[in-house]
């Protein structure tokens, strides 16, 4: 027998319903059997109890023939329903958009799509520019036969399919308030990495508030000289950096709060690419030209 809590359910009270009745026959109380309207047509014609047994053993198998064929899917895995849990048609209603042919999977669909089409039920038309040929968020432009990309700032190449090259500054300086120590010729040294710590959060804040698109610093080497220094500043692509600005930035900043009240003597700017001198002021001529 089903063990649901339906079925029970409804066997309980046809349990309650039966033992009714039979006590009212076992009485003799045809008025209360008539009340009850549970057979009417049987207790006109006086049935006895065991008539009363056949007729609600009948019941219930009716009742559990319903249950059965009602929930029958119920016991089916996803995608078939039914007594012989059939598998279900999911092409019944679906035309792929009349630009393809409809093939029935297990719990679900795939449409074969002809020529030009594409999408789950076929419903966008290819073209040069769909789906579009640009990468990295480019812009397709149709021409005649053929198409265009316009590039976000970040990339170039036919299909913006290149990174444009980040700008890298290296900068040399000096900052006289601080005293050389051998050790900071090895950059593994711990206390060339604790140098490089302290510098790098001045710096990075210093370029991040001064110039957008920064990315990083990266310090490439130590010497004497109070203490000197050599890193490279990176920017992205996009920037408007360059080597005069990033120079007259570090001027103005210098011996303030933005540097930390760090004092620079010798600054000097270079792109790596120019082919002339590098923008460089000479030792003290920083802190002279901010005092006027």
């Amino acid at each position: 027998m089903p063990e649901n809590k339906p079925v029970r359910i409804l066997l309980y009270l046809l349990a309650v319903k039966y033992e009714t009745s039979k006590q009212s026959i076992l009485k003799g109380k045809e008025k209360n059997l008539q009340e009850t309207n549970v057979f009417p047509a049987v207790i006109m014609s006086d049935m006895d109890l065991k008539a009363v047994n056949v007729v609600f053993a009948f019941l219930i198998c009716i009742f559990l023939v319903h249950l059965k064929a009602s929930t029958a899917s119920q016991g089916c895995p996803p995608g078939f329903t039914g007594n012989n849990c059939s598998d279900i048609d999911d092409c019944m209603n679906v035309t792929c958009s009349g630009n393809g042919n409809c093939s029935d999977r297990t719990d679900g669909y795939v449409c074969e799509c002809q020529d030009e089409f594409y999408g789950l039920n076929c419903e966008i038309k290819a073209s040069l520019c769909t789906p579009n040929p640009c990468e990295n968020n480019g812009t397709c432009i149709l021409e005649q036969d053929s198409f265009k990309c316009n590039c976000t700032p970040e990339y170039e190449g036919k299909r913006c399919e290149t990174e444009r090259p980040r700008k890298i500054f290296t900068v040399k300086l000096t900052m006289v308030d601080r005293n050389y120590t051998s050790a900071y010729a090895d950059l593994t040294n711990f206390n060339t990495r604790g140098l490089i710590s302290d510098l790098t959060e001045i710096f990075t804040q210093f370029f991040r508030t001064a110039f957008a698109g920064f990315v990083s610093i990266t310090f490439r080497e130590f010497f004497p000289g109070s203490v000197g220094t050599i890193f490279d500043a990176t920017f992205a692509a996009t920037s408007v950096v360059n080597e005069t600005r990033i120079f007259q930035a570090l001027a103005r900043a210098n011996g303030t709060i933005q540097l930390r009240f760090e004092t620079l003597g010798m600054i000097t700017v270079d792109n790596g690419l120019s082919t002339g001198s590098p923008t460089t002021a000479p030792t003290g001529w920083s802190k002279l030209h901010n005092n006027g």
